[in-house]
C-alpha cells in the first residue's frame, strides 16, 4: 500500500496562511457583532429616553436597567467567543509547520468563567456601566425635571388660572364652578360709533 505523498514546504506555508485567514475572518465577525450590540443598545436607550420625556411612565426605570444588562450579557458572550478564537490563532501561529495540514476551527471550550471574565472587562462593563449611569440620570431628569421640560398636555389649570388648552376663539369653556362662560365679549360703545 502506497503512503500519501508528503506536501512541499511551500504548500504547507500556503495552508497555514489560509488557516490563519479563516480564523481571522471569524474574529472580525465576532468583533462586528459586539459593536452592533453596543450600537443597538444605545438606540433602544435613546428611544426609552424620548418616551420618558414625552409621557411619565414609572416602568421605564426598570426597562432602563434591564436593557443595558441584557445587552452587556450578549456582548460578553461575543467577546468570550472572540477571545477563544484569538487563542486559537496564537496556537496556530506557534504550531510547527509540519502540522499545517490540520485546519481545525475548534477553539477551547466556552464556560461560565470565560463569559464572566469578558463581562467584567473594560470593553463590556465599562461601556455598559456608563450607559446605565447616563440612562439613570436622564430618566431622573425626565420624571423630576422642571415644568418647562414636561409637555403642556399634562398641565391642568388651577381655579384662578385661565384655561390654555388651545381651544378656538369664542368657544365656550367651563369655569371653576362649572358654569359655561362664553369667549371674549365685544366691548360696548353705548350706541355710539367708535372714533377711528
Amino acid at each position: 500500500m502506497n503512503s500519501p505523498p508528503s506536501l512541499s514546504e511551500e504548500s504547507l506555508v500556503q495552508m497555514r496562511l489560509t488557516h490563519l485567514e479563516m480564523i481571522q475572518d471569524i474574529i472580525a465577525r465576532l468583533s462586528g457583532f459586539s459593536a452592533n450590540a453596543k450600537n443597538f443598545c444605545i438606540t433602544v436607550l435613546a428611544a426609552l429616553v424620548a418616551v420618558a420625556f414625552q409621557k411619565p411612565v414609572p416602568e421605564l426605570v426598570w426597562a432602563g436597567v434591564a436593557v443595558p444588562l441584557l445587552f452587556a450579557l450578549l456582548d460578553a458572550y461575543y467577546l468570550a467567543q472572540e477571545k477563544r478564537f484569538r487563542d486559537l490563532y496564537e496556537l496556530t501561529c506557534s504550531a510547527p509547520l509540519s502540522s499545517a495540514d490540520d485546519i481545525s476551527l475548534k477553539p477551547r471550550s466556552l464556560n461560565a468563567r470565560r463569559i464572566g471574565a469578558a463581562f467584567f472587562s473594560w470593553s463590556v462593563a465599562g461601556v455598559y456601566a456608563a450607559l446605565l449611569v447616563g440612562m439613570s440620570i436622564l430618566l431622573y431628569i425626565a420624571s423630576h425635571g422642571p415644568a418647562e421640560h414636561r409637555p403642556a398636555g399634562n398641565h391642568r389649570p388651577s381655579a384662578g388660572e385661565p384655561a390654555t388648552s388651545g381651544e378656538p376663539f369664542g368657544v365656550p369653556t367651563r369655569g371653576a364652578a362649572g358654569h359655561t362662560e362664553a369667549g371674549p365679549k365685544p366691548v360696548s360703545t353705548g350706541g355710539r360709533t367708535p372714533a377711528n
